[in-house]
């Protein structure tokens, strides 16, 4: 028997044309079975190795700002709070430019995406209604009425350390330009230590509709994969 609520307020506030700020609070609540059996296993693996192997909860340990508290927990349960979204948007002829904790996607999977892999969801998210937000600078610079260009930096903590370290950051960009009915991505970024390499496109034949992405990722331990 498992159980679990949330509580989500939202807030969108423009201080001009050119400036806005988005704030999502978060109260979670959560316990049951499965809850139960996963604190025991981190019990376990805690006499055996510490470290963080298994959450029992969304929490801030990789990302720059720490905004999430625990305000109750059990062998049973728990109870916490946090910011999901807190960013400011500063839109100029030039550009766009998003600072602060936020959620972003990038490639054209439905059930498996390749490409979104900066602020993925969990792999065994059932609820997508929202994405779990990060602490990220994106800028978005247009490129006539045909494309845009994207930058992303996404900075995370060693936990191992508890700093800020490049090796364990993402800084992306991303070119996307359309050509008749048909949208083009190419992406390159180091993800981690890794450099990865993407290729997506979708378009329509008829009335219908296709996409594809790929990539292909060269591994700082020596072996790629497409």
């Amino acid at each position: 028997m498992d159980g679990s609520g949330e509580l989500r307020l939202t807030s969108e506030i423009s201080f001009s044309e050119q400036v806005q700020v988005e704030i999502h609070y978060q109260s979670i609540w959560t316990g049951g079975d499965s809850y139960n059996r996963t604190r025991k296993l981190q019990k376990l693996f805690n006499t055996i190795l510490p470290g963080p192997f298994l959450r029992t909860h969304i929490d801030d340990e990789r990302r720059l700002f720490d905004l999430t508290d625990v305000v109750h927990e059990s062998d049973h349960s728990i109870l916490y709070h946090r910011l999901d979204r807190l960013n400011m948007t500063v839109t100029e002829e030039w550009g766009t430019i998003r600072l602060g904790r936020q959620g972003i996607t990038w490639g054209n999977g439905r059930i498996f995406n390749p490409m979104d892999m900066f602020n993925p969801f969990p792999p065994s998210a059932i609820d997508k209604e929202y994405k779990v937000g990060d602490d990220m600078a994106s800028i978005e610079l247009p490129l006539g009425t045909t494309g845009n260009l994207q930058l992303l930096y996404v900075p995370r903590r060693d936990p191992a350390t508890d700093d800020i370290s490049f090796d364990h950051s993402s800084v992306a960009t991303k070119l996307h330009v359309s050509v008749g009915t048909t949208e083009l991505d190419l992406m390159s970024a180091r993800h981690y230590e890794d450099v990865v390499l993407g290729l997506g496109a979708r378009g329509y034949v008829g009335n219908a509709a296709w996409r594809a992405d790929a990539l292909y990722t060269f591994l700082e331990a020596g072996k790629n994969y497409l």
